[in-house]
């Protein structure tokens, strides 16, 4: 994901990457970071944003500029979904792009008017938008 976001970035699309890493991967969250630039969250059993975001390992969104999911923007895992999402291979690679760059391409979308509920900041979301 990191060499995506430095080709995307290279082509002139300022796109934000964030990775939440599960619940009970604490473990793992420094080599993680070590091999990222972009955030990477830590998720905690009291949150638990994977099952609020209805999602799971490996799953990716991808989001308008504005905070609104785009169309197609829910990427389940491979095996799971119509399209890779295994970045190690073309297919996948180009799929993910693909996407991101359409997202980009449609432009901000009207602001998301959710509220976050008292309580439900993640770690490292300084204003808990």
């Amino acid at each position: 994901m990191e060499t995506m976001r430095e080709e995307l970035r290279a082509s002139g699309r300022d796109v934000d990457v964030v990775a939440i890493n599960g619940v009970g991967g604490e473990g793992t969250q420094g080599l993680l970071a070590s091999r990222c630039t972009f955030d990477l969250l830590q998720d905690v059993a009291e949150v638990g944003a994977w099952g609020l975001m209805g999602g799971g390992k490996d799953d990716m969104f991808i989001y308008r500029e504005g905070g609104r999911l785009a169309p197609g923007g829910f990427m389940p895992i491979s095996g799971t979904g119509e399209r890779s999402t295994v970045l190690s291979t073309v297919e996948g690679y180009q799929n993910v792009l693909q996407a991101i760059i359409a997202a980009d391409d449609l432009g901000a979308s009207e602001p998301c008017d959710v509220e976050p509920q008292a309580g439900s900041q993640l770690p490292g979301d300084a204003n808990a938008d």
